[in-house]
């Protein structure tokens, strides 16, 4: 059954605006719960987004460094906290998930 957080209807014969827009589904009884998957969802989409774009920026440091060897090392440095935060993005998304089913008792 899909939960709408917010449904407003515009005046007029201009019909309704739905917040998510259709995207998530849960109890009728959880729009907490609801709204806190959305944000978690939202939340790891764009953190991740953030960590493969300072890869990106990394790496076109350290090609510009054209033989600069300190800028070549910040870029270094940067490529691998890059990694890094990506790496741990990943690890606690699976850590929510994890938890998640746990405390649902959602195990198959």
């Amino acid at each position: 059954m899909s939960k709408l957080l917010a449904q407003i209807t515009l005046p007029g014969n201009l019909g309704t605006v739905q917040f998510p827009p259709g995207r998530i589904s849960a109890s009728d009884t959880d729009p907490i719960g609801t709204f806190l998957s959305f944000v978690k969802s939202q939340f790891f989409l764009y953190a991740g987004i953030v960590a493969v774009l300072a890869i990106i920026y990394s790496g076109f440091m350290y090609i510009t460094s054209a033989g600069n060897t300190e800028q070549a090392e910040k870029a270094k440095k940067n490529l691998t906290w890059a990694i890094v935060g990506l790496v741990l993005i990943m690890l606690s998304a699976t850590i929510v998930y994890w938890v998640n089913r746990l405390m649902s008792g959602n195990f198959s």
